[in-house]
């Protein structure tokens, strides 16, 4: 295949550029809202993907509270169309309920997401990847030229 000479730097400048803003600037994650329409958690319980941001907002006439068992988060009492945010980093099962009215539960199941496992690139490591992105592109383009393939 081949690739015209005045795009060669461009298609690489391209590349480095999309791999950069990539390692710079991660997929942004979703919000879940879960509302109080009264005495509940609606839905009562939600399956999220890890990095997801879970909204409670009280649609209620009275205070609430979202507040997980093992005392990860407290919304604090939320008065009427109040909102409070969490953002689950860690897959695992969340109860939760409303120190309030005990009788309020509500369950986060938190999943592991496509690349949850895989390890998060630090600036070196996507320093070392755009060089080695640079070195075998220099190495490709020059076996081109000298085996005279254009």
């Amino acid at each position: 295949m081949h690739f015209p000479k005045h795009l060669a730097g461009k298609g690489l400048a391209a590349l480095i550029m999309g791999l950069v803003l990539m390692a710079h600037f991660p997929a942004h994650a979703a919000t879940v809202d879960v509302s109080i329409p009264g005495l509940s958690f609606s839905p009562a319980s939600i399956t999220v993907p890890v990095g997801t941001t879970v909204r409670w907002t009280n649609n209620h006439s009275i205070n609430h509270t979202s507040t997980a068992d093992g005392g990860l988060w407290d919304s604090g009492l939320l008065a009427p169309g109040q909102s409070f945010s969490f953002t689950f980093n860690t897959a695992g099962t969340y109860p939760y309920h409303c120190t309030v009215h005990l009788a309020m539960l509500g369950t986060v199941i938190v999943t592991p997401g496509p690349f949850s496992k895989a390890p998060a690139l630090s600036p070196l490591g996507a320093g070392l990847l755009i060089l080695l992105l640079i070195g075998t592109t220099i190495w490709i383009l020059r076996r081109r030229r000298t085996a005279g393939v254009r």
